[in-house]
């Protein structure tokens, strides 16, 4: 008799859930998030295609900011570790990003298998006041970022910025910086800056802690092959080694 129960319970929930997942996205997304509430929190989403399951939407808008398109497919099998999962792919002309998110009863934040390839442009433009443009793409590979309390708590992969390069008085040519990225639960986040063998000479440590403050130190310097205008920029970042490679020693907080 347990049994018996057991499978029509099954059986109901499946449908329950079969039922939910042939929802259309847009009639989900406008009875829960009006357009007025999500106005309220600077997004803007348009053209909402498929199921609440597996669906698209072909325009999103954060802070007058367009982000391109999404896609989206649940992940089911999140259910049975208490998490609510979904993977997501952000696409636009700029570049894309793809992902695994998943949230816990908590509403600690997991982001797992990101990969993304977006122009360093499009990166400096949004990131920085300072008149200066950036040139090449950056290639993400992180295999792990946990969000608690809105922290970073776990992060582990890397981040490569290919054919570097700045732009603002003058081009300066960086090649590729490789970028290794750590961190455990109620540590600092730790990133080795290295060149990548190209036009610079750099190896450099970057820790940021939990309330924000960073340091980074290092060497830096031009190699022989590099361009003027790399070692006149080099120049004015302070004082050399013995060896003639420029120290770095900053911090602050973010």
């Amino acid at each position: 008799m347990n049994n018996k129960k057991t499978i029509i319970l099954l059986a109901v929930v499946t449908f329950c859930v079969s039922l939910l997942a042939q929802l259309p996205a847009k009639v989900v997304i406008d009875t829960f998030l009006s357009p007025e509430q999500l106005k309220q929190q600077g997004i803007e989403i348009s053209g909402i295609e498929g199921t609440i399951w597996n669906g698209k939407a072909n325009n999103i808008i954060l802070h007058n900011q367009p982000l391109g398109t999404v896609n989206w497919q649940f992940l089911p099998y999140k259910i049975f570790t208490g998490e609510l999962g979904v993977e997501v792919a952000f696409e636009n002309s700029e570049g894309y990003i793809h992902s695994k998110i998943s949230v816990d009863s908590g509403q600690n934040i997991t982001l797992e298998d990101t990969t993304g390839k977006i122009a360093a442009s499009y990166i400096a433009m949004r990131a920085t006041n300072f008149p200066v443009t950036a040139g090449g793409d950056v290639l993400v590979d992180l295999s792990k970022v946990t969000i608690i309390k809105n922290k970073p708590a776990n992060i582990k992969g890397r981040i490569i910025w290919s054919k570097a390069s700045l732009s603002m008085i003058e081009f300066v040519r960086l090649g590729q910086i490789h970028v290794q990225i750590t961190s455990d639960e109620g540590e600092p986040v730790t990133a080795t800056i290295r060149d990548g063998g190209e036009v610079l000479e750099l190896d450099s440590l970057l820790t940021l802690d939990q309330q924000g403050s960073y340091q980074l130190t290092g060497h830096i310097k031009a190699r022989s092959n590099s361009d003027r205008a790399l070692t006149n920029s080099l120049n004015m970042l302070g004082r050399k080694d013995a060896n003639g490679a420029v120290i770095l020693d900053y911090r602050g907080k973010i």
